[in-house]
């Protein structure tokens, strides 16, 4: 997997001080990064996210909390705050240089098309290997089984299950979500008995987002329970499953 690149762009009363490339190990740590931050009642205040490849860093707001300064490799590590970031330090590069005073980044970052995991939000589901073959539930009654298709696709919204997570919050692999079908949003996605299908409002079916990565595959099986399936159905791989991912609906 390649580096993940982001720029962070500082400004002070609508001025540009600098800007940073910063590199990730991935899209995702990166998302982890940016929960930390995110959530932090005054760090989050002096950074926001325009994009998952662009950042900026309110200079004046940084300064009330003694982060004096545009965003450097140590604004945040030689602060009160570092152990807010200091599981991230080790793992990120800044890459910068000076001219005139000002930090300018090394370069044009490689672009990346990067779907934002907003939860709440409607996304498909695909194969990362086979990114052609998407989850397709073609009916909406409790049981309905999910399957997999390269025809056809059926838009999911997926939402963390945590009341402290706003809608919009940036999903990161350990969060706890539930998926729902947006023409059955009373029918989350859940397993039975191996297999993934439309449950009851109100079952357990909480999952974390980083099991599509290696949770679920689908099978070449004809018929479930002596009925014949017209489609892959999917079902539980424990740790042996595909990786899936979230591209926007």
């Amino acid at each position: 997997m390649s580096l993940f690149y982001v720029y962070i762009h500082s400004i002070q009363n609508g001025n540009t001080c600098g800007t940073l490339a910063t590199a990730f190990p991935s899209s995702d740590f990166a998302d982890e990064w940016w929960r930390a931050l995110s959530t932090h009642p005054e760090l989050s205040r002096c950074i926001q996210r325009c994009t998952p490849q662009l950042y900026t860093w309110d200079v004046t707001i940084g300064t009330s909390y003694q982060l004096h300064g545009k965003y450097e490799a140590n604004t945040i590590p030689n602060s009160k705050y570092r152990d807010v970031v200091a599981r991230f330090t080790p793992k990120m590069v800044l890459l910068s240089h000076y001219n005139n005073g000002a930090s300018e980044p090394l370069g044009i970052i490689p672009v990346r098309e990067i779907t934002d995991l907003a939860s709440g939000s409607s996304f498909f589901i695909r194969s990362k290997v086979e990114p052609h073959e998407y989850w397709y539930c073609p009916n909406t009654p409790v049981g309905s089984q999910i399957y997999t298709s390269r025809e056809e696709r059926t838009p999911f919204r997926v939402r963390i299950v945590d009341g402290r997570m706003k809608d919009g919050t940036i999903m990161i692999g350990t969060d706890p979500i539930v998926i729902t079908s947006v023409d059955a949003p009373n029918r989350p996605v859940g397993i039975k008995e191996r297999w993934l299908k439309l449950t009851a409002a109100g079952e357990q079916t909480a999952m974390k987002l980083s099991d599509l990565r290696n949770r679920f595959s689908s099978s070449d099986r004809t018929s479930i329970a002596g009925k014949d399936v017209t489609g892959k159905p999917l079902f539980e791989r424990q740790g042996n499953g595909q990786y899936w991912e979230l591209v926007g609906a």
